[in-house]
């Protein structure tokens, strides 16, 4: 009989044990998260970054003129959206939470026609990642495909 009012306390401590380690962990995994989402904001602050950010978002000539100029800073941009494919495809990054805080940036880069003509003369092996993320999203390719370019672009990834 001791034995197993033994057994019933030796197994209710470890589901409670079990229940402690699984929240602290989720606990953990959520402040990761926030973690990752406050670095990942400040590397799109950085000042080339946000210069380049601010170009493709006002689509003028002199902006053109500057993103032309600035290739590799453009690259550098492109690149960390890259990143965040990657993050999403690991799972540190949630979809929602993409969406929620940079989802509009894909916007502003669809809708810029130097980006377009750059990611069209790029190689497509350029980058893989970037067109993998923009295929996540059906209302960037629903809102901009309006433009040849814009048509040729979207063909061009959408096996990708």
């Amino acid at each position: 009989m001791f034995k197993d009012i033994y057994n019933w306390i030796t197994a209710i401590s470890t589901f409670c044990a079990f229940c402690v380690a699984w929240y602290q962990l989720n606990k953990i995994k959520r402040t990761e998260s926030s973690r990752f989402l406050l670095e990942l904001r400040e590397s799109f602050s950085e000042e080339k970054r946000w210069k380049i950010h601010c170009a493709i978002k006002n689509n003028t000539t002199t902006d053109a003129i500057y993103l032309q100029e600035n290739k590799a800073d453009v690259d550098d941009y492109l690149g960390l959206l890259e990143i965040c494919e990657e993050m999403l495809e690991r799972k540190t990054l949630s979809l929602d939470s993409f969406k929620n805080f940079y989802h509009y940036r894909l916007k502003y880069i669809l809708r810029n026609d130097f980006m377009i003509k750059k990611l069209l003369d790029d190689d497509i092996s350029y980058w893989p990642k970037l067109y993998k993320l923009m295929n996540r999203f059906p209302d960037l390719k629903d809102t901009y495909y309006k433009t040849q370019e814009q048509i040729l672009f979207w063909e061009r990834i959408e096996d990708v």
